[in-house]
């Protein structure tokens, strides 16, 4: 599942990659596409669904919706569209491998830092909510002002 990244976003760009390492730097792009008319929400809010799927004939298709009121955007992958041959793959997967610790460390950075933008966004919301900054001042000063 996902989900915008800023408040009242409509669209969000799909992209699919073909590899097998944690970063999309170190994959194969084979497409994209916007996903439009998402409702405008806070950030976080819009649910977003995307479906892979591989066809008989080796053709990925790739649909991503948006959950209640949307629509669906699709997007299809042939064979000769640019996917990695099988020479390829095993590189990469040898890749995957060799870099596994460092692709890990690196994960866990984004994961802080995404953290991180979350905790601030969230507390500047709490900070620009009358009622949450009233509620808090009055809990301080009982605090500050309580006899002993």
């Amino acid at each position: 599942m996902f989900t915008t990244l800023h408040d009242q976003q409509t669209i969000v760009s799909i992209q699919v990659f073909e590899g097998e390492r944690n970063l999309t730097k170190d994959c194969r792009l084979l497409g994209e596409f916007d996903l439009t008319s998402i409702p405008p929400a806070p950030r976080g809010t819009p649910k977003i669904k995307v479906i892979f799927k591989v066809d008989a004939n080796g053709i990925l298709n790739v649909e991503a919706e948006v959950e209640g009121p949307g629509k669906a955007e699709k997007i299809k992958v042939t064979n000769n569209k640019g996917r990695l041959s099988q020479e390829d793959i095993r590189r990469m997967v040898h890749e995957e491998e060799e870099f596994v610790e460092e692709d890990k460390k690196v994960k866990e950075m984004i994961d802080s830092c995404n953290a991180i933008e979350t905790c601030v966004y969230n507390l500047k919301n709490q900070m620009n909510d009358k009622n949450i900054l009233a509620n808090s001042w009055s809990a301080l000063r009982k605090r500050i002002w309580k006899p002993q």
